[in-house]
């Protein structure tokens, strides 16, 4: 089930295509009360063998599903887990999301996905409204970890959640990516190389992701003492968007970068598009290094280097860290880390005045 800025109900059917089976129906069906029912559902040993038998037989007749909404807010536990996610389109957030459902599933829960928009307010506004008898936790990617008002609704909830890549001025469970290495990896190659004028297209500070690789940048170029041009990183939402638009400006910089790292799957594809409008041939005359997909990106001609990391294994940690909570886990808040790594590809070359 999908549902953006609000939680959607989806309406089911029942075996013959029809509406979904209420309890009443199977109520009829094994010729006892709604009570009944509703007893074998929630709790089956409180039943006569025989009386849940037919119940039972009536509920499988009728393919009836209990409404997990409305028995969640009997008993407080729903088997769903939410995840708040800024963009549904990224493939990214896709491959955690897909990942995670799949280690619920195995214990029996499922999900429900609520894209924002990268809209902290609409974050705020799930967070405040939504009842502990929709979900029994949450998988969390704001989109602003700055933000003072989900800082206090976070502290505040009462259900266990996770954060993904995200800091926080206090403890919470998260699971982070390692950046600061695979940005040196990525820099340290193109220096190598002979470029000296890198561009960055990445998020803003206010995440984790952005304000990291950022600061792995401006380090790098300390120590080598490299002029550290603002001018030549941007900040900007990772969208296809946002990454041609950031790109197509640097690009028509004076002194335009000799090569560029952009920090998402999305965002990269923006940047392609930018560099094909303005007519130049990655590496012979620009060297692009993206971000997160390596198999799309493998295909290209040339294939793109990218900054890798397993965003199915972030989200298979996420999902377990939470059902350690969900489970009775009453330990300290825990913080899992994810390494990334450097693809190195034909993408990358020297500047064009070195050649």
């Amino acid at each position: 089930m999908l549902a953006t800025r609000r939680c959607q109900t989806v309406v089911g059917i029942g075996k013959d295509g029809g509406r979904r089976a209420t309890i009443r129906d199977v109520a009829r069906l094994a010729g006892v009360s709604d009570m009944t029912v509703s007893r074998v559902v929630n709790s089956p040993r409180s039943v006569r063998s025989g009386t849940r038998e037919k119940v039972e037989r009536a509920v499988a007749e009728l393919a009836y599903e209990p409404n997990a909404m409305a028995r969640g807010m009997r008993t407080n536990v729903t088997s769903t887990v939410g995840f708040l996610l800024p963009d549904i389109t990224n493939a990214t957030n896709a491959s955690i999301a897909q990942a995670a459902s799949q280690v619920l599933a195995n214990e029996n829960y499922r999900m429900l996905l609520f894209a924002t928009d990268y809209n902290a307010k609409a974050e705020s506004e799930f967070l405040s409204k939504i009842p502990n008898s929709v979900v029994d936790g949450i998988i969390i990617a704001m989109s602003d970890e700055t933000d003072r008002t989900i800082h206090k609704q976070l502290s505040s909830l009462r259900i266990p959640y996770v954060v993904l890549d995200r800091d926080l001025p206090f403890a919470s469970d998260s699971i982070k990516s390692e950046h600061e290495l695979a940005m040196t990896d990525a820099l340290g190659q193109l220096y190598q190389l002979g470029h000296r004028r890198i561009g960055l297209v990445m998020s803003p500070s206010t995440v984790r992701p952005g304000r990291a690789r950022i600061e792995a940048f401006h380090k790098f170029m300390r120590e080598r003492n490299l002029p550290e041009n603002a001018g030549l990183v941007r900040s900007v939402r990772q969208t296809v968007e946002d990454g041609r638009d950031a790109t197509a400006a640097l690009l028509n910089e004076i002194q335009r970068p000799t090569a560029i790292i952009v920090g998402s799957n999305q965002a990269t594809f923006g940047a392609i598009q930018a560099i094909q409008a303005a007519n130049l041939r990655i590496p012979d005359d620009i060297s692009l290094i993206g971000a997160d997909d390596k198999v799309f990106t493998e295909l290209l001609t040339p294939p793109l280097s990218v900054i890798w990391r397993d965003m199915a294994e972030v989200g298979r940690a996420a999902a377990k860290l939470l059902l350690a909570r969900l489970g009775g886990d009453t330990s300290p808040p825990r913080s899992i880390t994810i390494g990334s790594e450097l693809i190195l590809r034909a993408s990358c070359g020297p500047p064009a005045a070195a050649t």
